[in-house]
């Protein structure tokens, strides 16, 4: 139906064509198991990067809330130390010093 083209079959009476070698040339066709082929190399090589970037996550998270623990370990202490200080003060405001 188009210029410069091969067909085996027509619309409705569609055919496949069989016992394909695998293609060795750039302008060569792939058959189904190169296909299935690079199509598995593909997804191995996207499942190894998101693990990767899913590990490298974990470990940010991880120490992003291990900085949030120590910073509110912190403002526990600062708050006790404050709160401390302000009963010495009132404790001893009704002494009288010589």
């Amino acid at each position: 139906d188009r210029a410069n083209t091969v067909s085996v079959g027509s619309v409705g009476g569609e055919r496949q064509v069989a016992n394909v070698a695998a293609g060795t040339r750039a302008t060569d066709a792939v058959n189904k198991g190169q296909l299935d082929s690079g199509v598995a190399a593909a997804n191995s090589y996207t499942d190894s990067r998101y693990s990767a970037m899913a590990d490298s996550f974990e470990s940010y998270q991880g120490d992003i809330e291990d900085r949030l623990r120590r910073q509110n370990r912190r403002l526990d202490r600062q708050g006790a130390m404050s709160s401390a200080m302000l009963n010495m003060s009132a404790s001893v405001a009704g002494i009288a010093s010589p």
